[in-house]
């Protein structure tokens, strides 16, 4: 589910029959058999990478659940005509994967934004941090 280049065939298994998914709150595939096609379809030209995942144990909602960010490319450039380059248009997509009690995948939620993805310094926890000064 963390990588990209995984065939749709070998993830499969992972999802439950009536999976529901949609991408900026808008339902694109309903069942199993649906949400494969979707799939298959966008990676065929996907030219992208992960950024990162998290991933949640179970509690009173869900039985888990896994977060998953990538960045890709929305041009094609497998359809272009020949010496035709192009500039990249990138857009960065939050996936979250929701497991049923059963362990497969009932939810998928995507959320998906026309740009590049940037980072901020990673967040350092200490464990027993002193109190502010005020």
């Amino acid at each position: 589910m963390t990588d990209p280049a995984v065939a749709t065939e070998a993830i499969a298994p992972l999802f439950a029959s009536d999976v529901i998914v949609s991408e900026n709150s808008q339902v694109v595939a309903t069942g199993k058999a649906a949400w494969l096609r979707w799939r298959q379809a966008e990676r065929k030209s996907y030219h992208g990478r992960t950024i990162g995942f998290s991933s949640a144990s179970a509690n009173e909602h869900e039985a888990g659940s896994l977060l998953v960010l990538d960045s890709f490319d929305t041009i094609d450039t497998a359809n272009l005509p020949p010496g035709i380059v192009m500039d990249a248009r990138l857009s960065t997509r939050s996936t979250l994967y929701r497991f049923g009690n059963d362990h497969l995948i009932h939810r998928v939620e995507m959320a998906k934004v026309s740009g590049f993805w940037t980072s901020t310094p990673p967040l350092r926890l200490s464990v027993n941090r002193p109190p502010s000064a005020q």
